[in-house]
């Protein structure tokens, strides 16, 4: 089942077994932060359509240089945006 939302102008859909995915961190992350998914992208050099791939769990394992990218910009750790472990913050 996905879930659809309308946040401002962009439309977010999740996936609702994804409670714990990449996906849900960095969606989480990028909406406690105040990032647009446009802001994301370009503060981490990728395209918005992989930012919302990523977060509807069309892209469930991004590359990891995507990866570090996002969690630069996140200012998170990789290892707990991929679900290892580890702390939130770097």
């Amino acid at each position: 089942m996905i879930l659809t939302f309308v946040v401002g102008r962009e439309t977010v859909r999740l996936m609702s077994y994804a409670e714990n995915s990449i996906g849900t961190r960095i969606f989480e992350t990028r909406e406690a932060t105040g990032l647009s998914q446009r802001e994301l992208a370009e503060q981490a050099g990728i395209s918005q359509s992989i930012i919302s791939k990523i977060e509807t769990g069309e892209i469930q394992n991004p590359g990891t240089d995507v990866v570090q990218k996002i969690a630069k910009v996140l200012v998170v750790g990789v290892a707990w945006l991929i679900g290892q472990g580890g702390k939130p913050e770097l």
